[in-house]
């Protein structure tokens, strides 16, 4: 028997592929429907919808079609901005005045990428000008559609050239740029902000912002004296605007947003923007 038992043995592996699943969803409600869908510009795009993990920027969009003088077809489309493959299924909802989501269409898994990642989804079979005009659809002229999206990361690792560096060949270098900051050696340059200041280098902000450049190459007082009036800016933008030239990372970005933009746009920092 262990003769027979010996004949009989196999090897046996399992081979397993698995790739992490990105599920999310979100809701967009349009206001004042009637001026915004009719007559509709190109295309109106919803705010993005973010992945949880950031790696992933997708929108509704719609757009219309005029086949004749009465007729106008709708289309939704889901695009998705990454870095890699992904492979998604979506659908496509309106919610009615009831709260409940009905099915205007769905995709099933392909691949897309941000170069190619339109799918076209016409509202209806026929004409949507009950997109607008469905008492049910339209409350208060708003209306909400509703999607679902399933995704799954695809990266072509054989594509990709791959090299190794021994450990601690490349520093962090936020802690290195943040000490460069907070620390008041070799700082060039002060910018006061009523009675307080901060110190920065610059190098830093020339290498940063085009307006800086311009004022520390020319004969205008800020360049002879090294001292910088801002009066535009208080000093709770200005320092989160330095933390973000010195180390690319605003920690209160998402809380100041809308004063960071406004900087960005004054001292032309394009990374920031």
């Amino acid at each position: 028997s262990d003769m027979m038992s010996d004949s009989t043995r196999r090897n046996h592996s399992s081979i397993h592929t698995s790739n992490v699943i990105t599920e999310l969803s979100a809701s967009w409600t349009i206001e004042n429907v009637h001026l915004r869908l009719k007559p509709l510009p190109c295309s109106l795009k919803s705010p993005p919808i973010f992945s949880n993990d950031r790696t992933q920027k997708w929108y509704l969009e719609i757009s219309h079609e005029t086949q004749n003088r009465c007729l106008v077809v709708y289309n939704t489309y889901m695009m998705v901005e990454c870095a890699d493959v992904v492979y998604a299924e979506y659908m496509v909802s309106v919610v009615d005045d009831e709260g409940d989501k009905i099915l205007l269409w769905s995709s099933s898994s392909k691949e897309y990428t941000s170069a190619s990642s339109r799918k076209r989804g016409v509202i209806e079979s026929k004409a949507a000008y009950n997109l607008i005009n469905n008492p049910t659809w339209v409350v208060d002229d708003k209306l909400t559609l509703y999607c679902e999206v399933k995704a799954i990361t695809v990266t072509n690792e054989g594509s990709k050239v791959r090299f190794s560096l021994p450990d601690g060949s490349l520093p962090d270098v936020y802690p290195i740029r943040l000490s460069m900051l907070t620390s008041p050696k070799f700082t060039d340059v002060v910018l006061v902000f009523g009675e307080r200041e901060l110190k920065a280098h610059k190098a830093m902000l020339v290498a940063h912002s085009s307006v800086f450049e311009a004022m520390f190459h020319s004969d205008m007082r800020e360049s002879s004296e090294n001292r910088v009036e801002i009066e535009d800016l208080d000093y709770e933008v200005a320092d989160q605007m330095l933390q973000f030239i010195y180390t690319d990372k605003a920690p209160k970005l998402e809380l100041m947003a809308d004063r960071l933009l406004k900087a960005a746009d004054k001292y032309d920092l394009k990374r920031l923007k």
